[in-house]
């Protein structure tokens, strides 16, 4: 690529990241060039960047100008942030072709775009506790992220299943936690991936989750003489003790699990980068977990609690503040929590005495037919929505617990992802058109939890389908999924020539032979089940 070259204006702190965005660039128009490319004129690309702000935070200034000129060929790109100018640098790569039958590379005459996105979260969750990812896969992960103008990889690198992070901190639960040797994510191999995502405009979210699905890797404190940190470990019969195998929930009357979690806590704040918000998980504990652990019990009765659901909530809700609590010891100003919805944020009487609006932002996964994202929104809480029924990507498949299709079932198609709207429940349950309540949904997330999905299939089962959660959170179209057709077909074929393994969406005819495959109108509704050779459309 010696017939492009750059030239920035940029606060000097910005330079390591500029040049690592520089050469991401290259390097994917590398992948589309031939290497016998021939040669044509040379493309000059002016980048300006005004803040030397260098974190992604909620809300930061995402928006760019990319103007484009043929005589002689140059691009000028401008925006607040260095984030903004990432984003435009991939505009501009979309605007970049192979021409086979010259053997060169061209780009559009002439061009002038102002782009900001719609939400200022835009996320992807991998779950690489239940299966483990080597690293490849994980930048691999982040560099499709990257084409989509996807901007938060929500790592869930713990549940009961395993801990694979390297704790120097706490290195029995690593030692405890690893399915096995090797297969755990190195500190500085961590901090490698937390710039590479930077670099590419993705951050890397940790997720600890707590206190449920918290087992394997916890179960070493009463040999270290801090008593049992962890209950219901691997416990048997599972359906009694959790959702799904194997079992674990931390031990919340044990005052050595805070200082525990204090240390992570710290450590995390070091290897992450400082973050101003951390997810801490917080959903699905069974109170029978609890209820059947006779020290859980015991202190229960000497606290004068009964052993109801409400006051098991409130036990949740304790473990909560005080585990905030460790979290905020490592920040100079109060940090931003995340939090899954769960039976203890859906009761906003219990809710509310330990959970604050302006300390935490929920991500609702329950199904849209639900009223959890108003009636959060009425009690003042930020929100990230990732409801299952549309944007949950491991659905769809066989039950592995038992026969059957697993219980997130249909297959979520691009179409239903496409049209799930953040602003409007796909049921038509509610429509959220406050302007003030509009600006507390931040954004939205798709989910691949790894039950049943792994490196070896990670990429068809996010990609293409990602990308059109990536166009309803950056632009948020009025139009629906049909005008966007033939786009999304183009997409995934340059996802493909650019080494991504995203799945076909229809015969490669259709990609040459645009307008002729998709049907103009059909009486299925979305997300519906098709009978084999439907004609409902007819």
């Amino acid at each position: 690529m010696d017939l492009i070259s750059f030239s920035v204006s940029a606060p000097p702190s910005l330079v390591p990241l500029v040049e690592a965005a520089e050469g991401a660039f290259l390097e994917t128009l590398r992948k589309i060039a031939p290497k016998d490319a021939g040669q044509g004129a040379p493309l000059q690309v002016a980048l300006q960047i005004n803040s030397p702000q260098c974190d992604l935070l909620i809300g930061l200034d995402e928006s760019y100008t990319l103007s484009i000129t043929s005589q002689p060929p140059s691009a000028r790109i401008t925006a607040e942030t260095f984030f903004g100018m990432r984003h435009a640098l991939e505009t501009l790569s979309q605007l970049i072709i192979h021409d086979a039958p010259t053997r060169t590379l061209r780009i559009i005459s002439t061009a002038h775009i102002s782009d900001r996105p719609s939400f200022t979260y835009r996320g992807v969750l991998l779950d690489t506790s239940r299966q483990f990812y080597p690293l490849p896969f994980l930048h691999k992960l982040i560099e499709a992220m990257s084409y989509n103008k996807l901007n938060y990889f929500h790592w869930h690198i713990s549940d009961t299943s395993s801990f694979s992070y390297e704790s120097l901190a706490l290195p029995n639960v690593t030692k405890e936690g690893v399915f096995e040797g090797g297969m755990v994510y190195l500190q500085e191999e961590i901090q490698e991936l937390v710039f590479y995502g930077k670099s590419r405009g993705v951050r890397v979210l940790p997720e600890f989750d707590a206190p449920s699905h918290a087992g394997n890797g916890w179960g070493w404190g009463e040999g270290a003489g801090l008593g049992n940190l962890a209950v219901c470990i691997n416990q048997e019969p599972w359906t009694a003790y959790c959702i799904e195998p194997p079992c674990g929930q931390l031990n919340p009357v044990n005052p050595n699990i805070y200082d525990v979690l204090g240390k992570l806590y710290q450590e995390m704040y070091s290897v992450f980068g400082t973050p101003e918000m951390f997810h801490m998980g917080g959903d699905e504990v069974m109170v029978a977990c609890w209820n059947s652990t006779q020290e859980i019990v015991n202190w229960m009765l000497e606290h004068n609690r009964n052993l109801t659901n409400i006051d098991y909530l409130n036990l949740w809700g304790q473990f909560q503040q005080q585990a905030y609590a460790e979290f905020s010891k490592f920040t100079s100003t109060p940090p931003t929590a995340i939090l899954w919805t769960s039976e203890l944020v859906n009761h906003p009487n219990i809710m509310k005495n330990y959970i604050n609006p302006s300390d935490y932002i929920i991500q609702v996964w329950e199904n849209s037919e639900t009223n959890t994202v108003p009636d959060l929104l009425n009690e003042g809480f930020r929100l990230i929505t990732s409801n299952w029924d549309a944007w949950y990507m491991d659905c769809g498949v066989g039950g592995w617990v038992d026969s059957g299709s697993n219980w997130c079932s249909p297959y979520k198609e691009w179409q239903l992802m496409y049209s799930n709207k953040p602003y409007e429940s796909l049921s038509g349950t509610w429509k959220i058109t406050d302007p003030e309540q509009r600006k507390l949904l931040i954004g939205g997330e798709s989910c691949l939890w790894s039950e049943e999905a792994d490196a070896h299939s990670m990429e068809v089962r996010i990609w293409p389908r990602a990308a059109a959660l990536a166009e309803r959170l950056w632009s948020d179209p009025s139009t629906s999924w049909r005008e966007a057709d033939d786009r999304m077909q183009y997409h995934r074929q340059r996802l493909v020539d650019r080494g991504i393994n995203a799945d076909a969406l229809q015969p490669l005819w259709c990609l040459y032979n645009q307008g002729k495959c998709t049907l103009p109108q059909s009486k299925r509704k979305i997300g519906a089940k098709a009978k084999p050779r439907d004609k409902s459309y007819l």
